[in-house]
């Protein structure tokens, strides 16, 4: 059983028109997602979840 917290910060200068602010949101969005998929395998913790035989 895997049961811990990850987290990932990122920043941006804010946009006032909202079709811009939406797009960056967006891309960062991404950029954070991909950042914690990066460190959740990465995680020796996580890593041990599938070393582990079978109960």
């Amino acid at each position: 059983m895997y049961d811990k917290s990850l987290e990932a910060h990122t920043s941006w200068s804010v946009q006032f028109i909202g079709v811009l602010a939406v797009q960056d949101g967006l891309m960062q969005a991404s950029a954070i997602f991909q950042t914690l998929v990066g460190k959740l395998f990465k995680d020796p913790d996580f890593l041990k979840v599938f070393a582990a035989p079978p109960a």
